[in-house]
């Protein structure tokens, strides 16, 4: 398991580099955002995914962060996606049932952000993921992670 301070720790960038950030409003995001603008980077860009009424206080964090920072904090609507969608999925940790999974989401915010990125070459998106997500999310797992490096190369041509 890959922890926040050894990403940060081995996080190389480059001060003229070209950044997305996919703020979440919650804290990995934020860690991420905050060490992009210490290291003061040429460009910080941010983007927050609505998905459905779920992430409305997601959506008040993200924009104070935004705000904190200064970056222009893109907003992108993918309710369409998901709708209200809630589903149950069991948490093997604790045996018992959990209401909050979308699938996939991850996956579709990733996809949503790389060609956000590729449009308006931006060289660098970054996402951050809880160590807590890890546990339980398969689209937050390590698996997960390195299939989306794989296929964002391939559909990008690097």
């Amino acid at each position: 398991m890959i922890r926040r301070n050894e990403l940060i720790n081995n996080l190389h960038i480059s001060d003229d580099s070209t950044n997305l950030v996919m703020l979440s409003g919650g804290i990995s995001s934020t860690v991420i955002l905050a060490y992009l603008h210490s290291k003061k980077v040429k460009s910080i860009n941010t983007v927050f995914f609505y998905f459905n009424k779920y992430s409305m206080c997601e959506e008040k964090s993200a924009k104070e962060i935004s705000h904190h920072y200064k970056t222009k904090l893109n907003f992108i609507n993918i309710e369409a996606i998901y709708g209200d969608m809630k589903i149950r999925y069991p948490d093997v940790k604790f045996n018992q049932f959990n209401d909050f999974y979308i699938p996939y989401r991850n996956g579709v915010m990733i996809s949503i952000a790389v060609a956000l990125a590729y449009y308006h070459k931006l060289q660098n998106v970054f996402w951050g993921i809880s160590e807590n997500s890890l546990n339980y999310y398969s689209d937050c797992s390590t698996q997960f992670v390195n299939a989306q490096k794989s296929s964002i190369n391939y559909g990008t041509y690097n």
